[in-house]
């Protein structure tokens, strides 16, 4: 890390990447200045055409990008080299159990899960921040963890209330959660085919 911040060589890559040298932000801006309508106050314009409100909003997209259904269930992101088509970083399955994660988390009240739901919103910041191939899947490694903690946890609190309200619905529980998984695997062969 150190090296990256103090060698010169070393931040050329975040030059090319980070947003605030991204020319295509700032042609909109020239152009969204350029075709105001005449007569309107120049301080009006400059109030809502400026680099503050488009980097925000550039921002706030790429960030939103990473929280995307799409992204995350169906389509993946980029680099489309390394994509599989029509899979995304989690499955049908596991997102139920990621929901129910995230609410009992935030009902957990205690550190470590305070930290796990920390991680996941700040986890796509760094990220939101660049441009060109977004979302990133590179760039998102960070969070996964933070998502399969948070989707086993879940999945740990949904068992242990079957378990506690009757035994005989643990097993089929189970065996449900299996045959959803291995259904959502068949039902995309490209993922058969590239990963078996």
């Amino acid at each position: 890390m150190y090296f990256s911040f103090f060698f010169q060589g070393s931040n050329t890559r975040f030059k090319q990447l980070n947003i605030f040298n991204h020319p295509q932000l700032r042609l909109v801006l020239e152009e969204q200045i350029r075709e105001e309508p005449q007569g309107t106050n120049p301080f009006v314009t400059r109030f809502f055409h400026n680099k503050l409100v488009n980097y925000s909003f550039g921002i706030l997209k790429n960030y939103g990008d990473y929280y995307n259904l799409k992204f995350l269930l169906f389509e993946g992101g980029e680099p489309l080299r390394i994509a599989v088509p029509s899979v995304g970083l989690i499955t049908f399955v596991e997102l139920p159990f990621l929901l129910a994660g995230i609410y009992f988390l935030l009902k957990e009240k205690k550190d470590w899960a305070n930290f796990i739901l920390l991680w996941i919103l700040v986890g796509p910041l760094p990220a939101a921040f660049t441009v060109d191939e977004t979302p990133s899947v590179y760039r998102i490694l960070v969070m996964l963890p933070a998502l399969n903690l948070a989707t086993a946890f879940g999945f740990l609190k949904i068992k242990n209330q079957i378990r506690v309200a009757k035994n005989k619905l643990l097993l089929p529980f189970i065996l449900v959660v299996v045959g959803l998984y291995f259904w959502n695997i068949s039902s995309c062969p490209d993922y058969i085919i590239v990963f078996f």
